[in-house]
């Protein structure tokens, strides 16, 4: 993730990249209006798994209270972003619950889908891609929430490509780190990772096989 930009702004201690789009505003006086509201309530909802997280705190809290009083709908918001549901996303939910992994020493659990996976569940559109991705994040953060969990990881492969994403509710691990084994890059909470490679199933997790 180095150089990936001219300039990168990246705060832990942020729940949200809204949160920091907030803080760039009102420092610009920007007017916060309904639709500027709507957006950042969006991200602070996403984010923190409307609130269920770890990294919703009080002044999370507050700035949502704040973006509520700006005009922001909470029920239209929670519409759009966990009631949109449909086929395509139950059938992802439940090759990832049916490939699940819990390694109860260690406290991580794993789950992936290969490629071929991905392939049956007829995910070629681009619109179904970006949902794919959505998703994965909304449920390596269920994962992480499961009692006993430490840490999360969540695979997909596409095009000889392994994608993972990694978040745990421990404070005393850090997935940034872990992430950053494998060139990718996060948060202490939230992080994920890409390299090449074949994903691979075992009777003990999953494997990613170099290429």
């Amino acid at each position: 993730t180095e150089d990936w930009a001219d300039l990168e702004i990246r705060r832990q201690d942020k729940a949200s990249t809204s949160t920091m789009v907030y803080d760039l505003l009102k420092a610009g006086d920007y007017q916060i209006n309904k639709n500027v509201s709507e957006c950042v309530l969006s991200g602070l909802m996403a984010d923190t798994g409307c609130f269920l997280y770890s990294n919703a705190t009080s002044k999370t809290v507050a700035l949502a209270s704040e973006m509520l009083n700006q005009g922001a709908s909470f029920n239209k918001i929670l519409r759009a972003t966990t009631k949109n549901s449909n086929l395509l996303s139950l059938k992802i939910w439940g090759r990832a619950i049916e490939n699940l992994h819990f390694n109860q020493e260690t406290g991580l659990v794993s789950s992936g889908l290969t490629e071929i996976e991905i392939k049956e569940l007829e995910t070629s559109s681009e619109e179904n891609e970006n949902l794919i991705a959505d998703l994965f994040g909304i449920i390596v953060s269920f994962l992480s929430s499961l009692k006993g969990v430490k840490v999360a990881l969540l695979l997909r492969e596409e095009d000889g490509i392994i994608k993972g994403s990694l978040r745990s509710n421990n404070s005393e691990i850090d997935v940034a780190k872990i992430a950053g084994q494998f060139g990718g890059g996060g948060h202490k909470k939230a992080a994920g990772f890409s390299l090449t490679g074949k994903l691979i199933k075992t009777d003990k997790g999953w494997k990613v096989r170099r290429s």
